[in-house]
């Protein structure tokens, strides 16, 4: 399989996780109350996703295959979260995926796939200053010895 139809997978999959094992079976039942989920629930829920776009970012290789990733997951993304509204899963009862659909596929898509984007090219920049900076730490101490 090429790298962004694997890519894809494992995003949806690491938001499926996120949305249904993480969310729903060990965070809803934990709260108190439906006023405010604490913050550090919040970045347990979004671990997997957080992990898997800075793997996938990291592997990126070239501009086409960041533009082509970016459009890709924006459109798996948004069918994701479409059929969660559909489906009621907790967190997408009020979606503009039911309530507005043609601002879900129009606006709310170009503004995820600019998230995207910007995601994984932070990401990548990172992934990059971390390989240089490695780079260098190692030329240097091998200068040393």
């Amino acid at each position: 399989m090429s790298f962004i139809v694997v890519s894809i997978i494992a995003i949806v999959l690491a938001t499926y996780i996120s949305d249904q094992l993480l969310y729903k079976l060990l965070i809803i039942p934990r709260l108190a109350e439906w006023k405010q989920i604490p913050f550090p629930w919040w970045v347990i829920r979004y671990l997997p996703f957080v992990l898997t776009i800075c793997v996938v970012s990291s592997r990126i290789r070239s501009f086409k295959e960041f533009v082509a990733l970016s459009i890709f997951v924006t459109l798996a993304s948004s069918v994701y979260n479409q059929i969660a509204a559909w489906l009621n899963f907790p967190g997408h009862h009020k979606s503009f995926a039911i309530e507005d659909p043609l601002h879900f596929w129009t606006v709310g898509a170009f503004w995820v796939l600019i998230f995207f984007g910007i995601v994984f090219g932070v990401c990548r920049l990172c992934c990059l200053a971390c390989s240089v900076l490695t780079r260098k730490i190692f030329n240097s101490c091998q200068s040393h010895f």
